[in-house]
This record gives C-alpha cells, structure tokens and sequence, in this order.
C-alpha cells in the first residue's frame, strides 16, 4: 500500500462546485419520488439483503479500491463496501441522468475516481473540456480545463430506456407539475392538448413516465384497474434492472480500459431478461396477479 500522506490532485472542476444555472428540482415532489423509485436499493443494500455483489479477477482489490472512491473519495481505505459503493453511483446518475468521474493514476497502476461537476463539460476532437465558471477563474486561473478524454469516465442513462437529454426533459416536465396530489379524472373528459384540463392530473403523470412504469407511489385504483397498476409497477422493476445491469456494464468497460483483470457480477436479484418474460406472460394472460410483483422486485 502506498503513502497514506501522498496527495492525488485531480485536474478537473469538482462537482462540489457549480453556479447557479445548474437546475436541481430538488423542491419537486415528483421529481424526487421518480430519482428515489429508480436508485434506491437497485444493488443489494447490504449482505444481509436478497442479492450478492461480488467481485472476480486477479486484480479484484484493485478494483474494489478504485470503487472505494466513489464512497469516500479516499483511495486509501481498508475495507471497500462494495453494496453502499454502486448504491451511490445509481443514485448520483438518478439525479441527472448522467455522472462524470475523473480517473486519477496513483503508484503502481492503480487508479481513484474524482467526481466532476457536470456545468460546462463536453468533448472535443478527443479530448475532456471543461468551461470554469467565472467565480472560480481567478482561483484556477484559467477559462477552460483540457485533458485527453481518456481520462474521465462518464457513465449515462441507458438509451435502452431513455437518453439522457430525454431523461433531463422528463425531470423538467414533471418538475412542472405543483399539485401534492394530482386530480383524476374520466377517460371520457380526457383533453390531452388542453394543459389548463389534463396537466397536474395523474394520467398525465402516467403518460409522461410511460418509457420508465411505475405510479408515483400512488396506489389509488381510480379509473384504473388493478392489472394496470401491476403491469406499471412491474415495467419500473425492468428499468431498474436495466439501470443495474447498465452501471455493471460501465463499469467493467472502466475496469478493462485501465487495465485490470476484474469483473463485477450481481447475482440473485431478477435480470432484465427475465423481468421482461414476465412481462410478456402477463400480457398474454398466462400468468396471474398474485406474486408478480415479488418475482421481479429488483
């Protein structure tokens, strides 16, 4: 193990840091409730939950100690939680549907990540490039930060469920919306391109997270029947699991550039393959109501 006083220093701006236009939604209720439905307990929470997170390869601790920064930002820890680590990532990417780490080489081959803030970074002809926003410029002394792109590892929503900038619309949108509790109305009065009628309503609730599922953690069966609200909750357990499945991918993408000899796997806990099996059966009516739920709680 190296030096615990040797100083790692990143080269980008911080996500710590950012200016005012960054748009947050935080005092959105419906904003909250779907960032919590697609992170919370996506992993395992902890050993003593249904599922394992392990952790394969002849650089497995490597590996877990890049992971570690994610959860202290310290690369020099004991013990890696590997649950509380890629529980952390899920959530931060839930926030804006996308998350931005800068790979800092330390001694020996191994690597930390430094999270990023998202305001002014792009890519360019290969390369990271970052705008400083002008409070920090005198302090940095400089406009923009310029690294070869392979430097920054930047994981986003799944296009497999949506893309990000679609994701970044969906949290504007619903964001939008101010009533604590969305009225109901008939089908019959329906007047979709009427928002003064149809907006702050929960069937326009539903059709805006129509891609994802899910109702809001509303479990009134007002003008809707009792299949309909399983089939929702069932299709939000698919897009957890492929926001799992996808972290995973990401990262062992991550592990293989920087060169290590490590796979996460995550296991007992229902793939998006078989989520959307069940899916298919309850759509042909050939498997009931009763326990779909549980079978794909992911």
């Amino acid at each position: 193990m190296h030096d615990s006083n040797e100083e790692v220093n990143p080269f980008f701006l911080s996500a710590h840091l950012s200016d005012s236009t960054v748009q947050e939604y935080s005092d959105s209720s419906n904003v909250r409730i779907l960032r919590e439905s697609l992170s919370m307990g996506i992993f395992p929470l902890s050993e003593n939950d249904p599922g394992e997170i392990s952790i394969s390869g002849r650089d497995k601790q490597r590996a877990e100690r890049l992971l570690g920064t994610l959860e202290r930002g310290d690369y020099y820890v004991d013990r890696v939680n590997l649950y509380s680590c890629l529980n952390i990532l899920s959530r931060y990417l839930s926030y804006n549907g996308k998350v931005s780490y800068e790979i800092l080489s330390v001694k020996d081959s191994e690597y930390a990540l430094f999270p990023i803030s998202q305001q002014g970074l792009f890519m360019l002809f290969g390369y990271a490039v970052q705008r400083v926003p002008s409070q920090f410029r005198s302090e940095f002394r400089k406009s923009l930060v310029i690294k070869p792109k392979h430097h920054v590892w930047q994981l986003e929503m799944p296009e497999e469920l949506m893309t990000t900038k679609n994701y970044k619309k969906l949290l504007k949108r619903l964001a939008e919306l101010t009533e604590l509790t969305p009225k109901k109305i008939p089908f019959s009065e329906h007047r979709p391109n009427s928002p003064i009628h149809y907006k702050n309503t929960q069937q326009f609730i539903y059709s805006e997270i129509n891609n994802i599922g899910g109702t809001q953690r509303s479990n009134e069966l007002d003008y809707i029947n009792e299949y309909y609200y399983i089939y929702r909750e069932v299709k939000l357990n698919r897009a957890r699991a492929i926001i799992r499945e996808h972290i995973v991918k990401e990262l062992n993408f991550l592990f293989e550039n920087v060169g290590f000899d490590a796979k996460i796997e995550v296991s007992g806990v229902p793939s998006v393959h078989d989520i959307e099996h069940k899916l298919i059966q309850l759509k042909a009516g050939d498997t009931g109501l009763d326990g779909i739920f549980d079978a794909t709680r992911v």
